[in-house]
């Protein structure tokens, strides 16, 4: 069945035509192995912890073997001169109550054709050599490098290649927020790349600290599209911070590792925070933005500890 399923590629406005491809014939061709972090929009931190507790390791292992710029040859001069865009239909849809939709309508995500272009968007059809599971999208789906993860569509039933930007309800009405311009009026705009953010995995909340030991606190941090430029922890719920020592991070699009040894000098109850800040400046904000909407969850959270 893996090998005789059937990808159609509808390209619309510029060339119409319908592409089958199957995947066996695309097996046949070079692969490239790439590392991906996805941010899931705020429930990492519950995750590195999880892991962590379990004892396992959490570490960037290379994970898609992928089918990558399938566009007909010259499409993609074209489609980007005039602002164009990709965008991927997955197999699953429903009905949305509010904002209402007009009856069923599959998950769907438009990407500009220069991002897909770069080599950090990849189509991929295995996970750790191995096909696909259900869960991550079998037989076909979509990872774009650096974005957060509803951008890389499951279970693709459609890639359709247009001359224009993608304006459909997963696109504007939904996961997007609003961008203040025009002397302050609020514009809906998708949500794209991720936004700098580290997280602590130990201590978790409520742990108990020794006074006066050292303890290594350490964690994750990511940058989207950018790599890590520093990460940055309190031990007083912000009132002061400390450069932590970062991994080297080869790959902007992986998670790297952070630590600092910490050595709590007096008893009582500690909010404990770190900050990620990328290569080019931009810092991971202290509050939440209430024009991100339920997105882009990146500001910072505390992690209350007690010293005794």
């Amino acid at each position: 069945m893996h090998d005789s399923t059937l990808i159609s590629i509808a390209i619309s406005s510029v060339i119409v035509a319908v592409l089958l491809l199957a995947l066996q014939n695309q097996r046949r061709k070079a692969r490239t192995i790439r590392r991906k972090f996805i941010d899931m929009e705020g429930e990492e931190q519950r995750m590195f912890t999880f892991l962590h507790d379990l004892g396992l390791a959490i570490e960037n292992e290379p994970s898609a073997s992928v089918l990558s710029r399938i566009i007909v040859d010259g499409i993609d001069k074209v489609v980007t001169a005039r602002g164009g865009a990709i965008y991927f239909v997955g197999a699953d849809q429903g009905v949305i109550a509010d904002p209402a939709t007009p009856g069923p309508i599959p998950f769907d995500r438009g990407i500009p054709l220069d991002k897909v272009l770069k080599s950090d968007c990849l189509l991929a059809h295995q996970f750790n050599g191995e096909a696909l599971p259900p869960s991550h999208g079998f037989p076909l789906r979509a990872v774009i490098g650096g974005w957060y993860g509803m951008a890389s569509v499951k279970w693709l039933s459609r890639i359709i290649v247009t001359d224009k930007p993608y304006q459909g309800f997963w696109q504007t009405l939904d996961y997007s927020y609003f961008e203040r311009r025009d002397g302050g009026l609020a514009h809906l705009v998708p949500v794209t790349s991720i936004d700098p953010k580290a997280v602590i995995a130990k201590p978790s909340a409520g742990e108990v600290v020794a006074a006066g030991k050292a303890y290594r606190v350490h964690g994750a941090a990511w940058a989207g599209e950018r790599k890590v430029g520093k990460v940055e922890f309190s031990a007083d719920g912000a009132k002061t911070w400390n450069e932590t020592k970062v991994q080297e991070q080869t790959d902007a699009l992986a998670w790297t590792f952070w630590d600092y040894a910490w050595t709590p000098a007096a008893p009582g109850p500690a909010a404990l925070l770190v900050r990620c800040t990328d290569d080019r400046g931009n810092r991971q904000p202290a509050t939440r933005d209430p024009d991100r909407r339920t997105y882009k969850i990146s500001h910072t959270v505390p992690v209350d500890v007690l010293v005794k």
